[in-house]
């Protein structure tokens, strides 16, 4: 699952960089979904990967619907650096009940 990966991917902010995004984890993340973009089909043309760490897809109408406009997508990475990203383990609980869940790892979760 592609939103599992992405969630695993480091992305603490550095408190200490004066660039934007402040990580490597946060390039990665944005590369990542960039891939995932083409892999999907998008054309590498529609993408652009801006220095400032926006990541902008535009999607071209359906075919046959090529007079209504595109649609865009804009990502951008910003994370805290209060709380380490590293590690991530999400956790996907199907068929939720909505009762409360747990953690054995982490009982202050």
């Amino acid at each position: 699952n592609r939103f599992l990966a992405y969630c695993r991917v480091a992305t603490t902010a550095d408190e200490h960089s004066k660039a934007t995004p402040s990580s490597e984890g946060q390039w990665e993340l944005l590369r990542l979904v960039q891939a995932d973009l083409v892999n999907a089909g998008l054309v590498q043309a529609d993408l652009e990967l801006l220095e400032q760490g926006y990541l902008v897809a535009n999607v071209p109408a359906t075919p046959g619907l090529e007079h209504r406009p595109k649609l865009a997508f804009f990502a951008h990475v910003d994370t805290a650096h209060d709380f380490s990203g590293e590690g991530v383990k999400p956790v996907v609980h199907q068929n939720y009940s909505g009762a409360p869940i747990t953690f054995a790892a982490n009982s202050k979760l």
